[in-house]
């Protein structure tokens, strides 16, 4: 794990969280700091009520996908190549051989729509996984497997499975695309597009971006203000983005 990736899980709301609880309990228990014990025990509920409110994390969602709307059929301008990232399939594991889809999985569909209007000759699957005894094969295996179920020609499909971060994501696609290849339709989900824009960009890509994956809904009602585990999930999901991109930002 990269000292980004460290520092990203130790800030998120949920470790935040744990911290105010655990040193909260150790200064109310065994320190006479017992004023300052309470106040972290209540600091740590009050964000844990927060990061687990859907109105929330749906504000915050929002904040990275309102720049980056569905694309149309008539916004299909002709493009060298679709690029689409990982983190669209959990790949196959010794545990489970099967691959998962979940909510990314969006990604490979609009990529393979996007093929078939015809925005792009083919399409680069770029998506790798972390290394782990337990993964069978690279998840860019399985993307090019689903993609061709979806009709799109095994020889129309280029992947690369080294990569494990955007920023390797947008170095790979440059070395391996050959260098004609200057516009193309980036594939990923619509809260990772903001930085993900950026990355292709500084490798010399001119890229129209091609959102999936949209979480941030409108808040509705007072139901949205009830804490839930699934909100406790894209918040988490929401602030490791916007801490993604600030470090990218001051790379």
């Amino acid at each position: 794990m990269s000292f980004h990736h460290l520092l990203a899980q130790m800030l998120a709301p949920l470790s935040v969280v744990i911290v105010c609880q655990f040193v909260g309990l150790v200064a109310l228990c065994l320190t006479s700091h017992r004023v300052l014990g309470r106040w972290l025990l209540a600091i740590g509920w009050v964000l844990l009520w927060l990061a687990a409110t859907p109105a929330l994390a749906y504000a915050l969602l929002g904040g990275l996908e309102r720049d980056y709307p569905r694309v149309t059929l008539a916004q299909c301008v002709p493009g060298d190549a679709i690029v689409v990232l990982g983190g669209a399939l959990r790949p196959a594991l010794t545990t489970d051989p099967v691959v998962r889809l979940h909510a990314g999985s969006d990604r490979v569909l609009l990529a393979a729509s996007l093929y078939h209007q015809r925005c792009a000759p083919y399409i680069f699957v770029s998506a790798g996984s972390d290394a782990g005894s337990h993964v069978v094969a690279p998840e860019g295996i399985a993307i090019r497997q689903l993609l061709v179920s979806l009709g799109v020609p095994l020889n129309h499909i280029q992947i690369e499975t080294e990569s494990v971060s955007t920023q390797q994501n947008a170095k790979q696609s440059r070395a391996h695309l050959s260098a004609e290849v200057r516009r193309i339709w980036l594939v990923t989900s619509a809260f990772h597009m903001r930085r993900a824009v950026r990355e292709f960009e500084r490798v010399g890509f001119v890229v129209s971006p091609a959102p999936a994956d949209f979480r941030g809904v409108p808040v509705e009602g007072l139901a949205d203000g009830w804490p839930s585990a699934q909100a406790l999930m894209l918040t988490q999901l929401a602030t490791k983005e916007y801490m993604a991109a600030v470090m990218a930002h001051l790379r």
